[in-house]
């Protein structure tokens, strides 16, 4: 049978932090890491995870074919992949939305623990500030996956210009709130 395998760079993930970035090139293994944690904490822990993307013409935008191949790789049982959603034991668990049409939109986006952001480099500033403080449940995580490109985007200004000299010397910056790791290919095994 298949086994998660998360990056020794992604593990401290599995502890709470209100913020949580991984931010590195492809191949890093950001996206399935993501994907797996979130399955597992559905399963053990109930949570839900609301999945962004800034723009999402089409589910075949987000994160639902990797979370879909993730659950048949894996063989996990209990979960059902709609068109839109995917659910466990009847329940929703997952729901898909982009926020660039409507970043306000997602103010009604009730009984989630965890938001995360897929390309969360092309997060605009709106959406950024209409995300924060919508995710009010206790416990409740927000987590951004990204491949950098510019040092002035709203996700590069907020996230890691504050923490550059940290993440430059360490490869992660982590205080009460924050938890941010670079991750890049040749840390992904």
């Amino acid at each position: 049978m298949p086994t998660m395998q998360i990056p020794k760079k992604l593990r401290p993930f599995l502890k709470p932090k209100r913020i949580k970035c991984a931010v590195g090139g492809r191949g890093s293994g950001k996206s399935m890491s993501f994907a797996d944690l979130c399955l597992m904490d559905a399963m053990t822990k109930g949570i839900k995870t609301a999945c962004f993307r800034e723009f999402q013409n089409s589910i075949d935008d987000s994160v639902h074919a990797l979370l879909k191949s993730e659950i048949e790789r894996l063989n996990l049982q209990g979960f059902e992949v709609q068109n839109n959603q995917i659910l466990l034991n009847d329940e929703p668990v997952f729901k898909m939305r982009g926020l660039a049409k409507n970043p306000e939109g997602i103010k009604s986006m009730h009984g989630f623990q965890r938001f995360w952001v897929e390309e969360a480099q092309t997060i605009s500033f709106n959406s950024l500030k209409a995300l924060t403080p919508t995710l009010r449940e206790e416990g409740s995580e927000l987590w951004f996956s990204a491949n950098p490109r510019s040092s002035v985007d709203a996700f590069s200004q907020r996230f890691l210009k504050p923490f550059e000299k940290q993440l430059r010397r360490d490869g992660y910056y982590e205080d009460e709130m924050h938890l941010i790791v670079v991750i890049n290919m040749a840390d992904n095994p």
